[in-house]
């Protein structure tokens, strides 16, 4: 811990003449000896882009909400936005040269040498160029819609992109097999505004749940938008012509056709979030569909890349005599579609989580993490994905005479003499995953952690959802540490519990001492998120950016050695399982919830 306290001491100040390196306006010199009015951390992001349609979707879509929503840097993040648009609309899209030669999917060469999700790609690039290594060429669930600019800004953002403001623009109208790069992100954009449109004017319908979601269904079917190809050829005017997938921006390795809007249905809260199930291509090597099936976590080194993804389903889709993919109906990506709210703190917490998982991993340890994934469109709106499966702890102990193992032994029983009767496996993935998510709770200051907003799977991953309070604030008086309760020391096997006493706590100290090793990364990255417009980062009430960073850091306890730390966070451990605060307050959230 003493060479990583002394590298973090006294992290770097933010210049106030300059501007951060990524709406830096600096001229450099781009591949081709041309002079570029971008910065070379824009061109080194461009220029990965250009190689992987995945890191591609996520920069456009990074890049439009800036675009959308500061002001103050537009001029710079529309060189940005200029300059992959320039460079991505002459290359083609190599997945649809593959989907055209086998008839659909993705072209799995476009992401060779991949090893992970590139949900972080972007991520995990810069933080590579930060720690001084070569750049990786890895790549790696609620709201009122804001689809698309209107009037003057519209011109003008339909400019900037390439399509005149008439719809699809000069590339559209290319077979597939010949549609660039950009074409294929600009299809994207206009397929997931259009739905985001149709949830916006749903929820504004007047009248209960059940009227709302009867709208959205009409409206998503009037649309068009079960099929992507329809939707495009109406959108030219012309006749229906062969059109390639897009990528999901949630999973842009998940290449999908269409959605099923006879399923889509709308969550009972004051946005109205929707549910959509996207249409998977059926030749795509996809993740997260009914019906794809997944080991145990830690258990076969050979699927470090799905592990790492995150992978879960719900039981019945894991069951090893359940059906088939063939048997079942085409796959589907299931998504909340969220207009009315700021999604980019969770995005930023969710990016936060993946790291630190790549950091633990890299130290042999693999608590079975499951970051769900999450991108904002824009300000106020975004896409989270629905974890099927999963349910709040509420509802479990609701449900299972207040018991986490009697919901493991109903979903997994075991026949076999397995202690508590519960598989092996998944008492072996939910003790894992509760003490890293415990870790990172902590590290990262989550506030506002009740029953209802920490969720389990059958499989026994354990994971946290809605971030709206992070770095230590909370609007709860007394908040604990972290949220650690008896009934989920319980699902362990109890107090007494090897699986408490030595697995859990002992995961949590290596894990805690892991992270200490990476603090620098962590807070040079917060401080590059600094001016992002994250709202517990930029506009804290407590403390300015530099402030709750500096908050941070505390939390790693630097000055401490590994034994010191160890012992501190077992201190942190008792406190949080004894807090009293906690408890009465899950009683008054309960009485709330029931009144809405």
């Amino acid at each position: 811990g003493g060479s990583t306290a002394a590298s973090v001491k006294n992290p770097p100040r933010k210049d106030p003449n300059k501007s951060s390196a990524a709406s830096s306006a600096s001229t450099s010199v781009s591949g081709g000896g041309k002079r570029s009015r971008v910065s070379s951390l824009a061109e080194f992001l461009i220029r990965r882009a250009t190689n992987n349609m995945e890191l591609a979707s996520y920069l456009y879509w990074y890049l439009k909400v800036e675009l959308d929503n500061d002001p103050a840097h537009n001029a710079r993040y529309r060189h940005v936005f200029e300059a992959f648009r320039d460079r991505l609309s002459v290359i083609p899209h190599r997945g649809d040269h593959d989907h055209h030669r086998r008839g659909g999917g993705s072209d799995p060469d476009a992401l060779s040498g991949s090893s992970g999700s590139s949900k972080s790609g972007l991520l995990g690039s810069v933080s590579n160029k930060m720690r001084g290594g070569t750049p990786s060429h890895h790549h790696h669930q609620h709201h009122r819609s804001d689809p698309a600019p209107t009037g003057a800004a519209a011109r003008a953002f339909a400019n900037l992109r390439g399509d005149g403001g008439g719809g699809s623009g000069g590339h559209s109208h290319r077979h597939p097999a010949e549609r660039s790069m950009w074409d294929v992100l600009l299809a994207q954009d206009r397929f997931i505004s259009g739905i985001m449109d149709c949830q916006g004017r749903s929820r504004d319908v007047r009248g209960k749940k059940d009227a709302k979601e009867l709208h959205l269904r009409e409206s998503l079917s009037a649309g068009g938008f079960r099929s992507i190809a329809a939707l495009q050829a109406r959108k030219r005017g012309g006749p229906e012509v062969e059109m390639g997938p897009v990528p999901l921006p949630i999973a842009p390795d998940v290449m999908v056709t269409g959605i099923r809007p006879e399923t889509a249905r709308m969550f009972k809260s004051a946005l109205y979030p929707a549910l959509v199930d996207f249409h998977v291509d059926p030749s795509c090597k996809h993740r997260g569909a009914v019906g794809e099936t997944s080991a145990g976590c830690g258990e076969d080194k050979d699927k470090d890349k799905e592990k790492d993804r995150g992978e879960t389903t719900s039981s019945a889709a894991s069951s090893a005599n359940g059906p088939t993919i063939a048997a079942l109906p085409p796959p589907a990506y299931k998504v909340i579609v969220k207009t009315g709210d700021d999604l980019r703190q969770d995005q930023l917490v969710i990016m936060m989580i993946q790291l630190m998982d790549r950091l633990l991993k890299r130290g042999t340890l693999d608590l079975c993490l499951r970051p769900y994934s999450i991108i904002a469109t824009s300000a106020d709106t975004g896409l989270v994905e629905f974890v099927d499966g999963s349910a709040p702890i509420s509802a479990i102990l609701a449900d299972n005479a207040n018991s986490i193992l009697n919901y493991f032994r109903s979903a997994n029983s075991s026949s076999d003499g397995s202690k508590y009767g519960v598989k092996p496996e998944v008492m072996h993935t939910y003790v894992r995953s509760c003490a890293g998510y415990c870790v990172i709770t902590y590290l990262l200051g989550v506030g506002d952690r009740h029953l209802d907003n920490i969720m389990l799977l059958p499989t026994g991953h354990f994971f946290h959802i809605d971030f709206g309070f992070i770095f230590g604030r909370d609007p709860k008086p007394l908040p604990p540490a972290f949220r650690l309760t008896r009934e989920m020391v319980d699902g362990m096997g109890g107090l007494d519990s090897a699986e408490y006493r030595t697995e859990f706590r002992s995961l949590a100290c290596q894990a805690f001492n892991l992270l200490r090793k990476s603090a620098g990364l962590v807070l040079n990255l917060l401080h590059l998120m600094s001016d992002a417009g994250i709202e517990d980062l930029s506009n804290n009430p407590a403390a300015d950016a530099e402030g709750v960073i500096a908050k941070v850091e505390e939390r790693f306890r630097l000055e401490l050695n590994d034994e010191q730390a160890e012992t501190y966070f077992l201190g942190l451990i008792d406190d949080s399982l004894a807090a009293l605060a906690p408890r009465v307050m899950d009683v008054f959230h309960q009485i709330a919830v029931a009144r809405r």
